[in-house]
């Protein structure tokens, strides 16, 4: 499944799609607006205006995924607007031409496109934002605020499997590598793949029951067993994990690996070695080692 389907899929499974699906609908059957109140029955408003909304999120959200990723606009602030003028541009024509073919003539002539490419934009921003306060509401144990002095997001062995996996698709279940925020999504990296997920961070870790891990940065967490080694480069310490991904700690976690032998408080220094310096490694095991910094090919995500 492509990376674009993926998280059009996973938008379409966020809160506020049936709730905007459901108030958008409610209002066009019961409002009518452009002539459809007098034009169309109460039974055909009532089948009309569900499909047109549901037709129309499903495409806002392909849009949206595409202003992520096509734009790298990731925001809210700017990425909703360019969203929902998208949206206007995209959707109003076919719209437009559903509504006139339903419509008597009488009340389709009264129909002017500004109006409709006008509701559009509204709608979009509307759904935006919905979307954006229901993703800050926060989840069951998830509730308790972060505190202020960091902590491993860690827990203690454990058989079942951890409820996040029910979030993934079936093929996507298997062992924990990594968890990294994005904006408001999770991305989800297991030994079968990669996923996406609107949630919060905190919502995330929360249900990570059963996995052991430790926390490494604000917007980082990996699983023990997937750790390689430690290293320092440029400066800079990092992990490298056992799908070849490195991922970076920041000093405030640093403390954390340090006490599982997976980084020495060398490593933890402030160095002076440039990038095509040496780079100092530590093994899961403990073990340090030496390394060119031209033997390694990957750098670390920012």
């Amino acid at each position: 499944m492509s990376r674009f389907v993926v998280r059009w899929l996973a938008l379409l499974q966020a809160p506020a799609v049936p709730v905007s699906w459901a108030v958008f609908s409610l209002l066009g059957i019961v409002a009518g607006p452009f002539g459809t109140l007098e034009g169309l029955s109460g039974p055909q408003r009532l089948l009309f205006w569900p499909v047109v909304i549901g037709a129309g999120i499903v495409l806002c959200a392909g849009l949206r995924v595409m202003v992520v990723e096509v734009f790298g606009l990731r925001g809210d602030l700017v990425g909703a607007p360019v969203l929902a003028v998208l949206a206007a541009v995209v959707m109003t024509p076919p719209l437009y031409a559903a509504t006139v073919q339903f419509l008597p003539e009488s009340q389709a002539m009264r129909l002017h496109w500004v109006e409709l490419g006008g509701l559009v934009f509204l709608c979009s921003i509307s759904v935006s934002a919905m979307r954006y306060a229901l993703a800050q509401q926060p989840r069951g144990a998830a509730a308790n605020p972060t505190p202020a002095s960091p902590a491993p997001a860690e827990v203690a062995p454990h058989s079942a499997a951890p409820r996040l996996m029910a979030r993934l698709d079936p093929a996507l279940r298997a062992p924990l590598i990594r968890l990294s925020v994005r904006d408001h999504y999770v991305d989800v990296v297991t030994g079968a793949g990669q996923a996406s997920l609107l949630m919060r961070f905190a919502d995330a870790l929360a249900e990570l029951d059963g996995v052991c891990g430790l926390r490494v940065h604000r917007s980082h967490w990996v699983a023990l067993d997937a750790v390689s080694r430690a290293e320092r480069r440029a400066g800079k310490v990092q992990v490298r994990l056992c799908d070849g991904s490195a991922v970076p700690v920041s000093r405030p976690y640093q403390p954390d690996l340090i006490e599982r032998g997976l980084l020495t408080p060398a490593q933890r220094g402030i160095g002076s070695a440039s990038a095509r310096g040496p780079v100092s490694t530590a093994s899961a095991s403990g073990r340090i080692s030496r390394a060119s910094a031209g033997s390694d090919d990957s750098n670390p995500p920012v």
